[in-house]
């Protein structure tokens, strides 16, 4: 019994650990994907005015 309460633990904190690198990787390629985009639609708008 304890030891498939440990087992469930080990494979939660596994899970959680690849779910948090998984937030952590979309985050940064939005930021990277949107910034990049946001910066060339940003251009034409400063040479506009």
């Amino acid at each position: 019994m304890l030891k498939c309460i440990y087992i469930k633990e080990i494979i939660l904190k596994k899970y959680l650990a690849i779910l948090a690198l998984v937030i952590v990787a979309v985050l940064v390629g939005a930021v990277l994907f949107y910034g990049n985009d946001y910066k060339h639609e940003d251009k034409p708008v400063i040479y506009g005015l």
